[in-house]
């Protein structure tokens, strides 16, 4: 059986995930009866692009994947949302999954390890970008002002720059209108079109704007940036057959020695995967607790 996943098929996928929230959870499992040999992973990504551009980017890898793993079969689910990735991955209906570090540390807890992560960790940093027309030079600027962000459960999109905003001076929570717009682009549009003061977004996004939108992009300056934390992850459920872990992980490891995959790679804006495990995130853990404790618990 063919490896390759017919385009098609996985805007088919789409359709359907789109229009079945409300359906029974998927009982999905590896199947390993002896005369059907395919094993049939689903690997879900966090939607920290829009659907389209997720597509193009990831497409490629979940066939070069298949072509490595052989009779192991890797299908691509896509979420039309942050908190639709994060419902599907708290109820364990993904093999793998692609991650953000805050919904990483969820993961552990639910019954997932992290086997792997994305390279380099200096790119994982929140940023916050306005119009220069704005002309802000202090965060008292944003005081009474709305800010949009993806989601709230957007590590280096909102709850880092709200952290930095309340070391600098400001509590983004009271002094401040949080706008939660669904995606990383609309975040940075609405701070464009000025629905919104300034935008929170993190820097993959902000460099794809600025290739999609130039002319737009050059009416904005990023005001301030955060300090990194590890990049986002790769997490694996733990009832997943371990060779079939090990071999998943090959297959990553080829890719990154593959001349032909480093296009791949620019297009997921990332060098490399690399192995991590669940201390790799220790960090952001430490965070997380100390933006409870400052900012309230995240919703």
């Amino acid at each position: 059986m063919s490896k390759k996943i017919p385009l098609f098929l996985t805007f088919l996928l789409i359709c359907i995930l789109s229009c079945s929230q409300n359906a029974e959870k998927p009982a999905y499992k590896i199947t390993a009866e002896k005369g059907n040999p395919l094993n049939v992973c689903i690997f879900g990504i966090h939607p920290y692009k829009n659907p389209k551009a997720m597509l193009e980017a990831y497409y490629p890898i979940v066939q070069y994947l298949n072509e490595q793993l052989g009779d192991i079969e890797i299908q691509l689910e896509m979420s039309k949302d942050y908190s639709d990735f994060e419902k599907k991955l708290y109820n364990r209906q993904f093999h793998f999954a692609l991650p953000n570090p805050y919904q990483a540390i969820n993961a552990i807890k639910v019954g997932y390890d992290v086997i792997a992560k994305m390279s380099p960790d200096d790119d994982f940093r929140g940023i916050i970008v306005a119009r220069k027309d704005r002309h802000i030079r202090s965060v008292k600027d944003l005081k009474g002002k709305k800010i949009s962000y993806p989601s709230a459960t957007a590590l280096a999109a909102a709850m880092m720059p709200k952290m930095m905003l309340y070391e600098m001076g400001i509590n983004p929570e009271k002094e401040t209108i949080s706008v939660y717009v669904g995606s990383q682009e609309s975040s940075i549009l609405n701070a464009y079109y000025g629905d919104t003061f300034a935008a929170a977004t993190w820097p993959v996004p902000w460099r794809l704007f600025k290739k999609k939108h130039p002319s737009m992009a050059q009416e904005m300056e990023v005001v301030w940036k955060t300090k990194p934390l590890p990049n986002n992850a790769i997490v694996v459920r733990t009832d997943v057959d371990k060779d079939v872990v090990r071999r998943f992980l090959e297959a990553l490891e080829k890719m990154n020695n593959d001349k032909k995959a480093v296009i791949y790679f620019e297009n997921l804006e990332i060098e490399r995967f690399e192995r991590a495990d669940n201390k790799t995130y220790d960090p952001v853990e430490r965070f997380v607790k100390r933006y409870n404790l400052t900012l309230g618990k995240v919703k």
